[in-house]
Parts: structure tokens; C-alpha cells; sequence
């Protein structure tokens, strides 16, 4: 659980894990600073030069997985089409990510080798400047994916499967696979659970 308190700004700023299980981040690139959240401080990124990443580990990549986290978009990822919001992907099949398309609309993508990773979009575009409740859910034994926004449900479907991955750091505001697919975006509160949260238990 990572709460984004810390108010140092551009990188190298640790970012705490509050769940107590060690998973300590960092800010990385340029820009990267403290702004008012949600509940306390957020974390902005200026959708160029930064991000955050968390140190590799297969607890990032569980069978089964809830994140959930509070965005606060600034502008459309246009660039590239679509931004990253929090990923966990290799690159290469195998792990998962959260973005937001071009068009405001939510993207969840579980990976799976040797050549699977479709998206399951939202049906809702996210408003500029509106703080919002993310959630994507997967569960390993059905294979059911779902994507929730402040709480209600935007989307499901069926996914080939999952291969995790734990060889890459995960990140907030960029891809974690390489440098590109930059958020302009606040984020705050971000949380992963290591089990498929029902609909009724998505807040």
C-alpha cells in the first residue's frame, strides 16, 4: 500500500509501503512532485520525465489481485494513445498494468504467455482535474477480470489466462517495460490486494 505522503519532489524520494510488507518505492525521472490528495498528499506526474517504481517482486504478480487506486487526471495521454496508470509487465506477456486510454476511458490488461495481452476498456471517459476510484480485479481461478470506477462496475471479461512477472520493478505514471506511456495524472492511495475483491467489497 503505497499512500503518497511523502513531500519531497523530483527523484529519489522513497516512497513508504504502509502495509508493512517492505515493498519500499522510489520517484525516478524528473518532475515528480507533491500535491494535495485525496486523503493528505498525492503523488503528480507531469505525464514526460517521471515516475515511480517499485522494487521487483513476485508478491507484485499474485495468482489472484485487486489494485485499486485514486487518480486525478490532468490531460489526455494523446501521444502515445494511451498512459500508464500502475504496471507490472514485462513486456513480453507476461504480468499486467492499469493505464487510461486517450480518450479518458480505463484499460486493464492481464498477460499471459505466449502471446496474449488483450485490454478490457471502460465504458466511462474520466473528467479532467476530478478525482476518481480506480479498481481492476482478477481472478486466477475463473480467469475474470473486472474494472470498477468509484465503485461501480465498468466492465468484465474472461482472460486467456495469467503469467506473472517479477523481474521488472513496477510503476506508477509510466510503463515498467520501458520509457514511454507517461501519465499526466495524480495519483494517491494506491493499494494492492493479493486476492479478487467481489463487486460488493470494491469501494
Amino acid at each position: 500500500e503505497w499512500r503518497f505522503e511523502e513531500t519531497g519532489a523530483g527523484p529519489g524520494v522513497v516512497l513508504a509501503d504502509s502495509s508493512g510488507n517492505g515493498h519500499t518505492g522510489s520517484t525516478a525521472g524528473y518532475g515528480t512532485i507533491s500535491t494535495p490528495g485525496v486523503v493528505g498528499n498525492a503523488r503528480l506526474f507531469n505525464g514526460l520525465t517521471d515516475w515511480a517504481e517499485i522494487s521487483p517482486s513476485a508478491a507484485l504478480s499474485p495468482p489472484s489481485f485487486t489494485c485499486s487506486v485514486w487518480v486525478k487526471l490532468y490531460s489526455y495521454p494523446t501521444t502515445a494513445g494511451w498512459g500508464v496508470v500502475v504496471a507490472n509487465y514485462g513486456g513480453n506477456y507476461q504480468g499486467w498494468y492499469l493505464g487510461i486510454h486517450s480518450s479518458g476511458r480505463l484499460i486493464f490488461s492481464v498477460a499471459s504467455l505466449p502471446s496474449s495481452a488483450p485490454w478490457l476498456l471502460g465504458t466511462s471517459s474520466l473528467a479532467l482535474e476530478r478525482w476518481y476510484r480506480v479498481t481492476v480485479t482478477y481472478d486466477g481461478s475463473t480467469r475474470v477480470g473486472a474494472v470498477y470506477l468509484n465503485g461501480a462496475p465498468e466492465a468484465t471479461a474472461a482472460f486467456s489466462g495469467f503469467s506473472p512477472q517479477s523481474a521488472l520493478s513496477m510503476t506508477f505514471g509510466r510503463a515498467s517495460w520501458f520509457a514511454g506511456y507517461f501519465l499526466n495524472a495524480a495519483l494517491d492511495q494506491a493499494i494492492l490486494y493479493p486476492v479478487a475483491r467481489s463487486a460488493g467489497q470494491v469501494l
